[in-house]
Parts: C-alpha cells; sequence; structure tokens
C-alpha cells in the first residue's frame, strides 16, 4: 500500500504554494487538481448510495474531467486566469479511457471503502507502488483527518495555517471585476448559509482549532506550518518537511513547480511575485490592505471569532469578547456586502452573534462539521 501525504488548511492559506514545492521531488506523487472525495463519501453515507456513486458516477465529476479532458481543463486555465489575472498552466495528465480502464479493474476487485477509492484513484494515475502520493483539498482533509487516518494508517498531513486577516483579506479580494485597467472587488456574496465575513471568520477559526485538535490526536503524524514562516524562511521548512516525511532535500524544491514545469503563483493580490522561486512578501502592505478593504464591525467579526484560536500560534489578533446587539445593528453596510441582503444578514446576526465569543466560535465550528459530515460543501 503506498503511502499518503494530505494538505491541509483553510483555502487561501498557502495549500498551493506548499504543493507546488513539494511538486520538485521526484519521490512525491503530487495530485495537480483538489479531489472532493470526502465531500461525495460523506453525502453518499449519508444517502447510502456510496456504491453506485462510485462504481460508476464518480468517473463523470470534475475530479475526474480536470485530468482527463483537455475541454474541462481549458476552461479551468480561462476560470484561473480571469480570477488571478495570471496564466495557468495546467494540463491533460493521462487518457480518460485508460484511466477509467483501470479505475474499473482495481475497484472491481475489491470493497468499496474510503482506502480503496483514494488507492484506486491515485493508482490509476500514477501507477502503484511509486512513491508518496500527495492530495490537498483545504478544509475538507483536516474536518475529516482522523476518518483519514483510520482508513490509510500510514498517512502523514501537513497542515498550514495563515493569519486570520490576512486569509480573510485574500478570500474576499479573490472576487474582482476588471473596469478599464483596475481590477476592483465585486459584492460579496453569502457564503454557508452566513454572510460573507462571518463564514470566511468562522472557515479561519476552524482550520486553526482543527490544526491544534488533529495534533493532539494525531502526534507526530501531523505537521502544523505557519504560511508567514513558509515565506519567510522556505528552505528551512521544506528541510523539515523532508526529515517529517523521511525524504531527502532537493534544492529543486525552493522552485513552484507543476510536473517540473514552473508554475505561476495564484495570489489574490495585485502585486506579481517571482514564480520560480519563493519570494518574502510584504505583510505590512497586506495588512494595510485589510484594513482598506474591511469596516470596523467587520474586523470586530473576525476578531471576536479567531483571536482565542490565532493566540496559540501568536497571531496578534485583537481580543473582542463578545458582539453586542448594536454593533449589529447600528454597524452599517459591510465592505461589498450586498445591501440587498442587508436585513436577512442582520437578523442571523442578531440570532447568533449576539453573546460570547465562546459561544459563537462554538456553534459554527459544529455547524461546519456537521455540514460537512452531511456532504454539504463548506469550503471556499
Amino acid at each position: 500500500m503506498t503511502d499518503f501525504l494530505f494538505i491541509c488548511g483553510a483555502p487561501r492559506s498557502g495549500t498551493t504554494l506548499l504543493l507546488s514545492l513539494l511538486d520538485g521531488h521526484k519521490d512525491l506523487r503530487i495530485c495537480p487538481h483538489e479531489t472532493h472525495i470526502l465531500q461525495y463519501w460523506n453525502y453518499h453515507k449519508h444517502h447510502k448510495t456510496i456504491d453506485k456513486f462510485f462504481t460508476r458516477d464518480y468517473l463523470n465529476t470534475h475530479d475526474i474531467s480536470l485530468l482527463t479532458d483537455e475541454a474541462s481543463i481549458d476552461m479551468h486555465n480561462q476560470y484561473i486566469q480571469s480570477v488571478y489575472d495570471t496564466k495557468a498552466t495546467f494540463h491533460k495528465i493521462m487518457n480518460g479511457e485508460a484511466f477509467i480502464e483501470s479505475y474499473h479493474k482495481q475497484l472491481t476487485n475489491q470493497d468499496i471503502t474510503l482506502d480503496s477509492i483514494y488507492q484506486t484513484v491515485f493508482n490509476s494515475l500514477f501507477g502503484e507502488n511509486t512513491g508518496i502520493y500527495v492530495e490537498k483539498r483545504p478544509l475538507d482533509n483536516e474536518i475529516e483527518a482522523v476518518t483519514l487516518n483510520k482508513a490509510l494508517p500510514n498517512a502523514k498531513f501537513i497542515h498550514i495555517i495563515r493569519d486570520p486577516r490576512t486569509r480573510y483579506l485574500s478570500a474576499k479580494m479573490r472576487r474582482k471585476l476588471q473596469i478599464g485597467n483596475k481590477k476592483l472587488p465585486i459584492i460579496t456574496k453569502n457564503h454557508n448559509d452566513t454572510n460573507f465575513a462571518v463564514a470566511h471568520a468562522s472557515i479561519s477559526m476552524c482550520s486553526i482549532k482543527l490544526a491544534s485538535m488533529n495534533k493532539q490526536v494525531l502526534k507526530d503524524k501531523y505537521l502544523v506550518l505557519k504560511y508567514e514562516d513558509l515565506q519567510l524562511d522556505p528552505e528551512y521548512h521544506i528541510k523539515n518537511i523532508c526529515v517529517f516525511l523521511g525524504i531527502e532535500y532537493h534544492p529543486d524544491m525552493l522552485k513552484q513547480t507543476y510536473f517540473g514545469k514552473p508554475q505561476t503563483g495564484i495570489s489574490s493580490f495585485t502585486e506579481k511575485e517571482n514564480h520560480s522561486n519563493v519570494v518574502q512578501v510584504n505583510t505590512k502592505n497586506r495588512t494595510e490592505k485589510y484594513y482598506q478593504h474591511t469596516t470596523k464591525f467587520e474586523r470586530k467579526i473576525v476578531n471576536c471569532m479567531t483571536w482565542q484560536v490565532a493566540q496559540e500560534y501568536n497571531y496578534d489578533v485583537k481580543k473582542v469578547e463578545r458582539i453586542r446587539g448594536w454593533d449589529v445593528l447600528f454597524s452599517g453596510l459591510l465592505k461589498y456586502e450586498n445591501p440587498f441582503s442587508y436585513i436577512k444578514n442582520r437578523k442571523e446576526m442578531l440570532r447568533n452573534l449576539v453573546t460570547s465569543s465562546s459561544n459563537i466560535s462554538k456553534f459554527y465550528y459544529h455547524d461546519l462539521i456537521d455540514k460537512f459530515s452531511r456532504g454539504i460543501p463548506v469550503g471556499d
């Protein structure tokens, strides 16, 4: 059985950067696109349709088409370019018919279990016993890390975390509209059945909380890494990852690549970076942009939901112990909030936010976990 490495972390936390660096090692087999295996597994487990879905219908999802179908890959590259203003280089990995034939051949000889699905998908892509399989799926992987460890006991996990404030800004700046020579953020949509601010603050809170909780359970199998530390000293932390995985370090791991070819960085910020090597990011500049593109009440929501978990990792998030009714009622529109959602959003805020930060965090943590246990998408 081939070993697995699962990349964990909230969306916009540096999971893609980490994956592109790991691509530089010959013994790591990188899945170039995120899979939704865990989401599908939970959904069809809830509906008692696992066998039918993974025997047939899974082969007709984006998980497979983005690996085997040129038209789907071209559309994905165009989407990446439109959102991030950067040229994407994703390409076809293998022939679709060959993948389906291999998938069916392997799966028909065993029970359909979570470990057999992962093994079958990756063996069909790379062949059996070819190194360590590496897969990233932000938020999903940390939510189900304990489940993955039970299914694949040799698996290891790297969880990258990021300052909740700059991660929040990155999520917001991802939604931009081209006007002349400028790209401006557009109205933010509600997400996870709540407004944008609460949704993304809760995603940061849950991911950082899970980093600590999973580390306690999985111990030496679970490595937690700060995005800011990786940017500051990539060589040190990539060498540390190599020790964690039991592989030799190679200088090519300091270059962002995709199947050995230079990979353009995918960033929500307008400043462009050297795409061959990891460079330090102007954190001060991003913090200033955070204040520029958020309101006082918006920042209060982020702080209230994340300050407790952020403390453990020395993020200087302001302590906000509770949100009061007048904070909600007299907040005005959040930056880029849809005015037509204002009343709906404030009713939801009055119902779930007017309490202590501890109660707010517990409510949204369990709400997110419960949604995903039923196969409802909760990421970005």
